[in-house]
């Protein structure tokens, strides 16, 4: 599949992960897919729908990837948004297999709307999808069970675990922001700490919690 570059700088190992996820993903989930291509943010599409919009005026990192469907332009693709992907890391999460491990939820997640757009369903046939919560709860199904396959591997366990103990480190920097008064660095601190460990549900509660405050 053809990674396409869309932005000025795409940091080392990248495309590498991108390329590593892929092969994790069962070779007929990919039919139909042309490409990924790989830009800064959310913000910098230029035909960004209105929600879409709306959303790069709150925050753009908030949108880490994006689904295409098939077009009688275009076939189908996905959009990787590098910045916004790597918002939460430190320098050592961006070292592979953990950058892998992070990224493929994202890959895996679109991937799963494209199953659900070009064949109806992302595991048994008889899956109704009466509105965009279950397609998005399905999706996120899909990418729990690729990285759970993948953490079948020591190496992404161990991964896996880092960025849960950074994910924790991120909770107490904002228990000590939110201490000190310093709402938007709380919310910042909760918002990464969910984004690496997405079972934490109380971060992104605390996440919500501190941008009301804060406004």
């Amino acid at each position: 599949m053809n990674i396409v570059r869309q932005t000025r700088s795409v940091p080392f190992g990248f495309r590498k992960a991108v390329e590593t996820c892929l092969k994790c993903i069962p070779i007929g989930d990919l039919a139909g897919l042309e490409r990924v291509e790989l830009w800064g943010s959310l913000a910098d599409i230029p035909d960004v729908a209105l929600v879409g919009k709306k959303i790069c005026e709150l925050e753009p990192s908030w949108v880490k990837a994006l689904y295409r469907r098939r077009s009688e332009s275009s076939p189908a693709f996905i959009i990787l948004f590098v910045d916004s992907i790597y918002f939460p890391l430190e320098l050592l999460n961006r070292l592979p297999p953990i950058l892998t491990i992070y990224l493929c939820h994202f890959v895996a997640h679109e991937i799963g709307h494209h199953l659900i757009e070009e064949r109806g369903y992302v595991f048994t046939p008889d899956e109704k999808y009466r509105s965009n919560e279950f397609k998005e709860e399905m999706a996120n199904r899909y990418a729990f069970e690729i990285t759970t396959r993948m953490k079948a591997n020591w190496h992404y366990r161990f991964a896996d675990r880092i960025l849960k103990y950074f994910s924790k480190v991120y909770f107490e920097e904002g228990r000590q922001s939110w201490k000190r008064g310093k709402f938007q660095a709380a919310a910042s601190s909760w918002y990464k700490a969910w984004l690496l460990d997405q079972e934490n549900e109380k971060a992104g509660e605390l996440y919500w919690h501190a941008r009301k405050k804060d406004n």
